[in-house]
C-alpha cells in the first residue's frame, strides 16, 4: 500500500478547489447584473424584504402601485399586469414573500452591521460559496479519517465535481428571487450534515449539537419543503455514538439541544406566517402576482408525480445539429393542471456521477461492523433522506423547474462525493474494485465538460 498523501498538499489542493468554485459562483451570478435596473421583476425581492426586517416589519419595503389596489380584483392577472410586482404576494395592501425568510434575515443583519445591503444576486453566490465550504470541511474530515490514500488531486477534483453535480452553476445563471432560498437551503443542509458528522465523530459534543440545531433552523427558514429533511436530520442525532470502550451510547441531552432549536425554529415560522397572513399555515402562495390566477391552482397533487419523476430523472435532451447540440427536454403531453416546466435535463443522462452514491452505500455496508465508521454511515443516511424527502414533495408540485434539481440533488451530492472518495481512496475500492474507477472517472469528466 502506498504511503498516505501529504496532509498539507491535500489541504492546499482542497482549498484551491474551493476558491475556484466560489469564484465561479460569483462570476456566474454577476451575469444578471445588467437587469439590476428592472425593479418590477425578480432581481430585488429579498433586498426589499431585508429592508423590511431591518425596519421591524415583515412586508417588503416597496409599496404596491395605488392603481393596483384600486382594481376591483387586484388578483386578476389580466387587470393587474401593468401594475403588479412580479411573484410578490399581495395581502391587505402590502407586498410579502411566500419564500423562506432565512436569506433576508442574514441580509438584514449584514445591512445593520455594515450599513450596506448585499445585492440579491451576490447573496445567492455567497450562500453557494458558504455551502461549498461546509461540504469541503466534511470531505476533508472524512478523507482524514477513512481515506488517507486519496490523492490531493482527487480530493480537489471531487469538490469540483460536487459543485457541478449539485446543479448550482445552472441555478446561478439566474440568481433571482426563486434561486436564493433554494441555494440557501442547500448551503444550510451541507453545514447541518457536516455538524451531524462532527457530533457523531466527536462522541456527542454539545457544540456540534447546537451548531447543527442552528443550521437546521436556518434550513427550515430557507425552504419549507425541507421540513421533513430537517426532521430526519434531527432524528439522526439520536443514533448512538461511540462511547467509552467503543460501546454505543445515546446522548439524549445533547441531541435534545438540536431538537429544541429545530422545534423553536418551526414555531417561529408559524408565528411568522400568522403575523403576515393571519393563519399559521398560510405561506402566501395564493396571493402571488403572476401571469395567472393562483387562487384556482392545485399546487400539489399525487397526479403530477409520475410526469415530474420522468422529467427530472429519466428524460432525454432534445438532440440538435446546433450548439450546444443538447437542448432541454420538452413535451406538450402533461397531466391536467400541470403548469409546465423549464430547462429540464434528466439527471441520469446529464449527471450519472450521482450513481457514485451506490459506492458510498457499498462502502458503508462492507464496513458496518466498525464503530469508527458509524459517523460516515450516518452522514450517507442523512444525505439520502434529504434528497428522497425533498423529492417526495417537489415531484408532486404542479410544475417542474430546473432550479428544483439543486434542492433534490443536495443530499445525493454528498453521498456521491463520499462514493467517489471510496472508489479512488481505498486500495480495493467498493463494488467491483478497481474496475469501477474508469467508469466513475468518465462520469465525473463528462459532468465537468458539460
Amino acid at each position: 500500500m502506498s504511503a498516505p498523501a501529504s496532509p498539507v498538499r491535500a489541504a492546499l489542493a482542497l482549498w484551491l478547489s474551493l476558491g475556484a468554485c466560489a469564484a465561479a459562483a460569483f462570476w456566474i451570478s454577476e451575469g444578471v447584473a445588467p437587469w439590476d435596473g428592472d425593479l418590477r421583476n425578480a432581481w430585488h425581492h429579498y433586498e426589499y424584504l431585508a429592508e423590511g426586517f431591518a425596519h421591524g416589519h415583515t412586508y417588503l419595503s416597496v409599496a404596491p402601485d395605488p392603481r393596483l389596489l384600486a382594481l376591483k380584483d387586484p388578483y386578476d392577472p389580466w387587470a393587474n399586469e401593468p401594475y403588479r410586482y412580479w411573484d410578490a404576494s399581495l395581502y391587505r395592501g402590502r407586498y410579502y414573500l411566500y419564500f423562506g425568510p432565512t436569506p433576508a434575515l442574514l441580509m438584514a443583519a449584514g445591512k445593520i452591521l455594515t450599513g450596506r445591503m448585499i445585492p440579491q444576486r451576490l447573496a445567492v453566490a455567497a450562500f453557494a460559496a458558504a455551502g461549498l465550504a461546509g461540504l469541503a470541511l466534511l470531505l476533508w474530515g472524512v478523507r482524514r479519517r477513512h481515506f488517507p490514500d486519496l490523492s490531493p488531486a482527487a480530493l480537489a477534483g471531487i469538490l469540483l465535481v460536487a459543485f457541478n453535480a449539485s446543479w448550482l452553476p445552472v441555478a446561478l445563471r439566474r440568481s433571482a428571487v426563486w434561486e436564493l432560498p433554494i441555494v440557501a437551503a442547500v448551503a444550510c443542509l451541507w453545514w447541518a450534515i457536516y455538524f451531524l458528522w462532527r457530533f457523531h465523530d466527536s462522541g456527542g459534543r454539545a457544540r456540534w449539537a447546537v451548531s447543527a440545531g442552528i443550521a437546521v433552523a436556518l434550513l427550515m427558514g430557507s425552504r419549507v419543503t425541507c421540513l421533513f429533511s430537517a426532521a430526519a436530520l434531527t432524528l439522526l442525532f439520536l443514533v448512538p455514538v461511540a462511547g467509552p470502550g467503543e460501546m454505543p451510547v445515546r446522548r439524549w441531552g445533547m441531541a435534545s439541544l438540536t431538537a429544541g432549536l429545530a422545534v423553536a425554529a418551526g414555531c417561529a415560522l408559524l408565528l411568522y406566517n400568522h403575523e403576515r397572513f393571519g393563519r399559521w399555515l398560510d405561506f402566501g402562495d395564493t396571493y402571488q402576482m403572476r401571469g395567472f390566477d393562483e387562487r384556482s391552482i392545485a399546487h400539489f397533487s399525487p397526479g403530477y408525480v409520475s410526469f415530474n419523476a420522468h422529467a427530472y430523472v429519466l428524460s432525454l435532451p432534445q438532440f440538435s445539429p446546433y450548439f450546444p447540440f443538447l437542448h432541454p427536454f420538452w413535451t406538450d403531453d402533461r397531466p391536467p393542471g400541470h403548469l409546465g416546466f423549464e430547462e429540464i435535463y434528466g439527471v441520469l443522462f446529464m449527471m450519472p456521477v450521482h450513481l457514485a452514491g451506490l459506492a458510498a452505500l457499498s462502502w458503508a455496508w462492507r464496513n458496518r461492523s466498525a464503530a469508527a465508521n458509524r459517523p460516515v454511515s450516518i452522514v450517507i443516511a442523512a444525505a439520502g433522506c434529504a434528497s428522497a424527502l425533498s423529492a417526495l414533495i417537489l415531484l408532486s408540485f404542479a410544475g417542474a423547474c430546473s432550479r428544483y434539481i439543486v434542492e433534490m440533488a443536495g443530499g445525493s451530492t454528498v453521498a456521491a462525493s463520499i462514493g467517489l472518495m471510496a472508489v479512488f481512496g481505498s486500495a480495493e475500492g467498493p463494488l467491483l474494485g478497481r474496475r469501477v474507477r474508469p467508469f466513475a472517472a468518465a462520469a465525473a469528466l463528462r459532468l465537468e465538460m458539460e
